[in-house]
């Protein structure tokens, strides 16, 4: 830390000689002539370095030890200073880029969203726009509480937001609504209908009248059981029907995929193209290629100038990368493509039957037409089948 110091403030070297010119250093200890650097040339003569504003008493001190300063050579901050003295362009193009930085800090280059789950951050990213906070906007004149309440009137999802700028970098945290839990109406009128066709298996009754039997055949949307209690002193009762329903359903699920499909084959040939960004505004570096952009997959890489989370410019440098290919048809195995569709058509089922479900037979049948492979599954399971339905008011 000191050396940066003396390098700011300037210090000189100097070469001293005499016949004990060791003398010299112990009266600039003496006097509080701060020294270092000491470099011993000849018995005679030896050099050192100081600040350049103890110079003067230095050379005092150096002809009460009758010491000679031979030379003095000027270092650090100060001289490189004065030299620019009479470079006025150079001056004004320092103080110009000054003046950009400065300007730039003021401004937003770089939004990072941070904490959304749901919400798309491109959304996010839309409604601050809208806001007034988007790239190149006066962040000074941006206030979080403002801000929060026009952003949550345009996207209900978010709970809360602020906006941290640092430099040009804004950090905009948010968190995300909890949906409510939904709540069940206990003394609303619902019956218990099928979901499903099946075949009833077991029943469980909690609340409510049975309308079908165990072993009897249902169809989707028919009556299981009714909110109607009867009651043999008054009229019957509207209750929220309760049950547990497990029935043996039948699936039969098909999928299909091309025994050939098209391969991309790169050629080798690809092309580089820049470009610049400087705030909204973009410069292309570049004409045509001379690769059909049809036939090439195009990588793009965007860097901006920038210190990672401190500080952003306006200027991003975008490339763009085409690399071409050609297309053949390549023939795949069968036994893999219907191994393939099996599992699919397997994760379907489950999906379809959800956890409490289960697969209790299942058969593959497939067939081969034009380059086309189809697998079908048949299967045979146990599920829950209860659901509740409302009934309307009479």
């Amino acid at each position: 830390m000191e050396r940066i110091i003396d390098t700011i403030l300037g210090y000189v070297r100097i070469e001293v000689s005499g016949v004990r010119p060791v003398v010299l250093l112990n009266l600039c200890t003496d006097s509080g002539v701060r020294f270092w650097a000491v470099e011993y040339v000849d018995s005679f003569t030896l050099r050192l370095i100081i600040r350049s504003r103890h110079l003067s008493r230095l050379e005092d001190l150096a002809r009460r030890g009758q010491c000679t300063v031979n030379w003095v050579k000027p270092c650090g901050f100060p001289v490189h200073l004065k030299k620019l003295r009479r470079r006025y362009v150079l001056i004004a193009g320092m103080l110009a880029c000054l003046g950009a930085l400065l300007w730039s800090s003021l401004h937003i280059w770089e939004i990072e969203v941070r904490g959304n789950e749901k919400v798309p951050t491109w959304q996010i990213l839309g409604a601050l726009d809208e806001c007034g906070v988007g790239i190149g906007s006066f962040w000074p004149t941006i206030s979080t509480e403002g801000i929060r309440s026009q952003v949550q009137l345009i996207l209900p999802e978010l709970s809360w937001l602020t906006v941290n700028v640092t430099g040009s970098r804004a950090e905009v945290i948010v968190r995300e609504r909890t949906p409510k839990p939904e709540i069940v109406d206990e003394k609303a009128a619902y019956d218990i209908v099928a979901g499903k066709t099946g075949i009833i298996s077991e029943m469980r009754v909690y609340r409510g009248v049975a309308a079908a039997n165990v072993g009897q055949t249902v169809l989707a949307g028919e009556k299981l059981v009714s909110c109607y209690v009867p009651s043999s002193f008054a009229p019957p009762r509207l209750v929220h029907a309760l049950a547990d329903v497990t029935a043996r359903t039948w699936y039969e699920i098909t999928a299909a995929a091309p025994l050939k499909y098209w391969e991309k084959v790169y050629t080798g040939r690809e092309s580089t193209k820049y470009a610049l960004i400087l705030g909204t505004k973009r410069i292309n570096f570049y004409l045509n290629s001379g690769i059909p952009e049809a036939n090439c997959d195009k990588i793009i890489t965007v860097e901006q100038l920038k210190l990672e989370n401190i500080f952003a410019l306006p200027v991003k440098l975008v490339r763009e990368t085409c690399l071409e290919f050609e297309t053949r048809t390549v023939s795949e195995d069968r036994d893999r493509v219907r191994s393939r569709l099996e599992a699919r058509l397997m994760s379907n089922l489950l999906e379809r039957i959800g956890r409490e479900g289960k697969v209790v037979s299942s058969d593959y049948s497939f067939s081969e037409k034009n380059g086309l492979l189809t697998v079908t599954l048949r299967a045979q399971c146990t599920e829950q089948i209860a659901l509740e339905q409302p009934i309307a008011p009479q």
